[in-house]
């Protein structure tokens, strides 16, 4: 399993991942958890972006490991010259590796990719695309205690859709919306949260509310600085490193966990430390 977590904002791009691979039997089940530091980070250096991935990637028939075949396809320069023709080529790519036919219902598999484009205002900006083969999300059902309106536990799914072909998805700039809107999501900043995230979710929600609660506390800035790449880096890897702890001791498994990579991009450098 994986967590990967790809914030844009004006302040710039940051993406994050841990390094656990799980391996499942013929039922599905995880039999095999590996935190011997699998890459899921890179840089695209040609194009100053980076790319990270998730999902049941095993059902990919790449005939090699999938952090090498990706390598390959980053490689692959004279094929692509921007932001978007690289979605396209890794969209290409994956249906091409699958012979142009869907995985099973199911076996889901995505990639972030993020890093700098012209929007309709003909300025650069930081953008997101996600490669992906159908959506899926995790729905909560309160069950309440009985004779109560007191809620006594919570059913969590996860639905997914119909896997289809892998598709390219543009997280931000969306292009249903104006310019003015996709600049207001750029300023209140996205985070594209993928694999097993719902600790992580349910976690940003509340210790969000916690830090615009100390954040109105004279004298007190978490992170230290709210528009510097470099804090807000340092600030998600923090979290991301929580909640990896929170798996060590709960009865989840150590199915998120291992060595934690994280990449910030600005538009002419990255920044890795």
């Amino acid at each position: 399993m994986t967590l990967l977590i790809t914030e844009v904002t004006n302040a710039g791009i940051v993406m994050i991942a841990d390094s656990a691979i799980s391996f499942l039997d013929s039922k599905g089940r995880i039999k095999e958890k590996d935190h011997q530091d699998w890459q899921k980070l890179f840089k695209i250096p040609s194009i100053n972006a980076g790319l990270s991935y998730w999902g049941l990637i095993g059902k990919i028939p790449t005939k090699r490991n999938f952090d090498v075949w990706i390598k390959d396809v980053i490689n692959d320069e004279h094929i692509y010259n921007n932001l978007e023709e690289f979605a396209a080529y890794v969209a290409f790519r994956l249906n091409d590796a699958c012979g142009n036919k869907p995985l099973q219902d199911g076996e889901e598999v995505g990639i972030h990719i993020s890093g700098y484009a012209e929007w309709d205002d003909e300025i650069i900006h930081p953008t997101l695309y996600h490669v992906h083969n159908g959506h899926g999300q995790y729905e909560g059902t309160p069950i309440l205690r009985k004779g109560s309106n007191k809620i006594e536990r919570i059913k969590v799914e996860w639905i997914s859709q119909p896997r289809g072909l892998f598709e390219v998805h543009h997280e931000l700039p969306m292009e249903k919306n104006t310019i003015l809107k996709n600049l207001e999501e750029l300023k209140k900043g996205l985070a594209l949260r993928n694999g097993h995230f719902l600790l992580y979710a349910k976690m940003w929600e509340k210790f969000q509310d916690a830090i615009r609660y100390l954040n109105l506390i004279d004298g007190i800035s978490i992170p230290r600085k709210k528009e510097d790449l470099r804090s807000r880096k340092g600030f998600l890897h923090v979290m991301v490193q929580n909640i990896i702890r929170l798996y060590e001791c709960s009865n989840q498994g150590r199915i998120v966990g291992g060595t934690i990579s994280s990449l910030g991009i600005l538009p002419d450098k990255y920044i890795e430390t």
